[in-house]
């Protein structure tokens, strides 16, 4: 029955389109919807109908009114197909719903801690040299112990570079979003190729990603339709491979790390070269082919000459000792130590230098060197280097120096002192004092009676020109306004150094203590007054140490009392220039009250005001109380017997307390503290914490393991830890001890 509706509306639909002579566009998205609707597919999209009519040769948007029955049985073959999906896909339960939801996202969660395990890892493993170690690292060496190298290390999601090569087990995204076709699929390379649904294999593998790409748009084009810009492939997710670093490596030994880094990254996760170890010559290995070589240099600095570099499983890194080098500084854009390939010279380490700074002298370049136990200058000339098109040749060791063009400016004069605007101002011929003053501008404390002209003589001593500037200023071009001549300095004097700057000071308990300058007939009361007052705590005592003029004694103390001259009951004190006041408080005279304290196996070792009713409990309790290594048995207080008119003698007494601080051995279970004493609680002898350490890898049973016996060795904790696995790379254990700053030992 469905058959022949299904016909009977098509042949409907067809005649009334054939009647517009509208061919090309007679099975429209109305009809495919009526069709999908009749049959309940609410679930299948008009496009996923189209895509389907497509891979089996049906073109919906040229179709002849004649292959009507060819349409049927084509859509009749597809709603099949889908009616059979429907059927051999079960419906999952809530339960087993959330349990796929549950391992979804621990699965990315693991991807995520993986990560950041590997971020931490780097980051930690960031360590600290000495600035000595630092001096002798070559350029390169030095970028990965940077603690932001852990940015050049790349993750299994990140976009990959047109030359990344795809291997097993990488996974790509596949999205074409044009309006004929639709689709969003992740494909993962199995035995060398993908499987697209109603599509054949397609080989990806050892193609790079530009390549995968083209072939990619290409197959999908047979079978999908949309324009250039409507098709895009990502990489989902990077495969992991094994790389063996071995050499002058800081941390030789595998590394499983994704495929989309390579050599530099590689280097990055093993802390790159020793400062014994190249940056020019480091080699990947691969099995039946020859080795390629890895140039640090180029890699950073020529982008155009480099290449990725990139790894496949079971490659090998070598880092050989590092060849010849050159140190150079001076007049050069980054200074440093390099390394030398064979055929380079002053000019290609002038390159990796960065080249010469703008003010370089190149016709005197120094470079030391060490021949025959002696150390020997050579210079060499540059420019004619570079005009003959000759280079020179650089030994092991050569210390290179770049000059400095010498500055000798001849064309400026300046101006200093009391002018707003100081500094060197060009020089032009004809130029006068008022004309450079004017460039300057006097400020409002200028001394305009006198000034001075200071002139280079031939022998780079100054003569000293007295001037008169008020003149000069008002006559322009008069005898007074002399001509300048190139490097003259003018200095004009402020007012205020011509008369001397007096003060007075009050300090002690006043409730604003400060300087202030001094003025005629300023009185004590006037400071005070100014100071703000005396403060409760003021004895009212106060003294003026006053500086003596014409005599040997450095100064008078003239005591006053100050609650008298406040009242005017007593007369006032005119303060002379450099008076200084200090007003004694009540807490001046009294002695510095006693204390106890207590240090040792207490949580908080500290010092207390000292209190008759004080305690050894109560000193215990504020001190946080005992350690777990306190020995409760072994308690020190150190007391100070004080007698008048007898030597004074410490003496100590051993105590010994319970679990509430309790004396034993007192009555009471109480010791009275006295001011001064000073309490010790002793450790407990050889009392020690269990120690632990830290097993990862190819182990059968990895993690913390405990110190239980002295002397244990690693191997006792590898054979607690199960011994190896099968796959454990024994050459490349490695150790790593903080004790003593060691960092990483490399382990037979």
């Amino acid at each position: 029955m469905k058959r022949i509706l299904f016909t009977l509306s098509l042949l409907f639909f067809v005649s009334c389109i054939y009647a517009q002579d509208d061919l090309p566009t007679f099975l429209n998205e109305d009809l495919i919807r009526a069709e999908l609707d009749s049959r309940g597919y609410e679930n299948v999209s008009i496009n996923e109908v189209k895509n389907r009519l497509t891979l089996k040769g049906v073109d919906v948007n040229n179709l002849d009114p004649s292959q009507t029955e060819v349409l049927q049985e084509k859509l009749e073959e597809i709603f099949a197909e889908i009616d059979a999906e429907k059927a051999g896909q079960e419906k999952p339960t809530p339960k087993e719903e959330h349990q796929e939801t549950i391992r979804e996202n621990m699965a990315e969660e693991k991807d995520e801690e993986e990560d950041k395990a590997l971020d931490e890892e780097i980051e930690e493993d960031v360590f600290e040299i000495s600035e000595v170690e630092k001096k002798e690292l070559v350029y390169g060496q030095s970028l990965f112990i940077d603690k932001n190298i852990k940015n050049y290390f790349k993750h299994n999601d990140v976009k990959p570079p047109a030359s990344y090569i795809l291997g097993e087990g990488d996974e790509l995204i596949i999205n074409i979003f044009g309006d004929q076709s639709q689709l969003s699929s992740n494909y993962e390379i199995r035995n060398g190729h993908i499987q697209p649904s109603q599509m054949e294999r397609i080989f990806l593998k050892g193609l790079t990603f530009a390549q995968a790409r083209k072939t990619l748009e290409q197959r999908f084009g047979k079978y999908y339709r949309f324009d250039k810009d409507e098709f895009a492939v990502s990489l989902n997710f990077s495969r992991d491979i094994t790389v063996k670093i071995v050499g002058e490596a800081r941390r030789i030994g595998p590394y499983t790390i994704p495929a989309i880094n390579n050599v530099f990254s590689a280097l990055v996760a093993a802390k790159g070269p020793t400062k014994n170890g190249s940056v020019r010559n480091i080699f990947i290995m691969r099995d039946g082919q020859s080795p390629q070589k890895f140039d640090l240099y180029e890699y950073l600095m020529e982008p155009n000459k480099s290449k990725d570099y990139f790894l496949q499983n079971n490659d090998y890194i070598s880092i050989p000792t590092i060849g010849r080098t050159v140190s150079i500084d001076g007049a050069i854009r980054r200074v440093n130590k390099y390394e030398l390939k064979e055929g380079e010279d002053l000019k290609k380490l002038i390159y990796w230098a960065g080249g010469l700074k703008s003010n370089a002298y190149k016709k005197s370049i120094r470079i030391v060197r060490f021949v025959d136990d002696e150390e020997k200058i050579i210079t060499v000339d540059l420019k004619e280097l570079e005009k003959s098109g000759r280079d020179f040749t650089l030994l092991n060791g050569d210390k290179i120096n770049i000059p400095f063009i010498p500055i000798n400016y001849k064309n400026f004069v300046s101006i200093e002192g009391a002018v707003n605007l100081e500094g060197q101002y060009e020089f032009t011929k004809g130029m006068r004092i008022s004309d450079l003053v004017a460039k300057g501008v006097l400020s409002d404390s200028a001394l305009v009676d006198i000034a001075y002209l200071f002139r280079k003589r031939a022998d780079a001593r100054e003569d000293y020109i007295q001037i008169k500037l008020a003149e000069a200023l008002s006559s322009p071009g008069s005898s007074a306004d002399l001509l300048l001549q190139p490097k003259d300095r003018i200095n004009i004097f402020k007012s205020e150094e011509f008369y001397e700057k007096s003060r007075v000071e009050i300090s002690g308990a006043i409730r604003n203590p400060n300087i202030y300058p001094y003025v005629d007939s300023l009185k004590l009361s006037d400071i005070v007054t100014l100071s703000g007052g005396l403060k409760k705590n003021a004895t009212g005592l106060a003294y003026i140490f006053r500086k003596k003029s014409n005599s040997y004694e450095a100064r008078d103390y003239v005591r006053v009392n100050i609650n008298n001259i406040m009242d005017e009951s007593s007369e006032d004190i005119t303060l002379e220039p450099k008076d200084s006041i200090v007003v004694f408080s009540y807490n001046d005279f009294i002695e510095k009250e006693a204390t106890v304290s207590i240090k040792g196996a207490v949580l908080q070792e500290n010092e207390f005001s000292f209190s008759s009713q004080m305690k050894l409990r109560d000193l215990l309790a504020l001190s946080g109380g005992l350690k777990i290594a306190a020995d409760n048995t072994k308690i020190q207080v150190y007391r100070i017997k004080i007698e008048q008119g007898v030597q004074t003698v410490t003496e100590e007494i051993e105590l010994e307390v319970d679990e509430f601080y309790n004396v034993i051995g007192e009555p009471s279970g109480e010791f009275y503290l006295k001011p001064y004493d000073k309490v010790n609680v002793r450790f407990t002898p050889d009392f020690e914490l269990q120690q632990t350490v830290v097993i990862n890898g190819e182990v059968r049973y990895p993690g913390p393991y405990s110190i239980i016996k002295p002397n244990e060795q690693l191997s006792d904790i590898i054979r607690r830890a199960g011994g190896y696995k099968e796959s454990a790379y024994k050459e490349g254990v490695t150790l790593f001890r903080e004790e003593g700053g060691l960092g990483y030992l490399v382990v037979d």
